[in-house]
């Protein structure tokens, strides 16, 4: 059973088998965790949810190169950091689109 898998076991069997089922668990494990430290970091909940679809993407792109001992939820933690400052610095630099540039997103 799927829910029965440690998170290597899953990563695993995404990068071998590209199982969707494996991928979502993974995410329904960790994404609570990822979205709260983006809120924090990024301070606009709109924000946190693409940095977080950003950490999650990446880790499918590179879930081959994640291996024990690496605690995955230790690799997601780190890798919010590089989106969540690339966002922020978007949010504070770009207007938003059909706003009269009255608010900052990113566009």
């Amino acid at each position: 059973m799927i829910t029965d898998m440690d998170d290597h076991e899953l990563l695993r069997k995404y990068d071998r088998e590209r199982s969707e089922e494996a991928f979502r668990e993974l995410v329904d494990r960790h994404l609570g965790m990822v979205y709260a430290a983006a809120r924090r970091m990024v301070r606009d909940w709109h924000l946190a949810e693409e940095v977080a679809q950003d950490v999650f993407c990446t880790l499918a792109r590179k879930a081959g190169t994640v291996r024990p001992p690496q605690v995955i939820a230790g690799w997601l933690l780190p890798n919010h950091a590089a989106p969540g400052d690339a966002w922020s610095e978007k949010r504070t630099t770009s207007p938003r689109k059909g706003t009269g540039g009255s608010s900052h997103a990113i566009t």
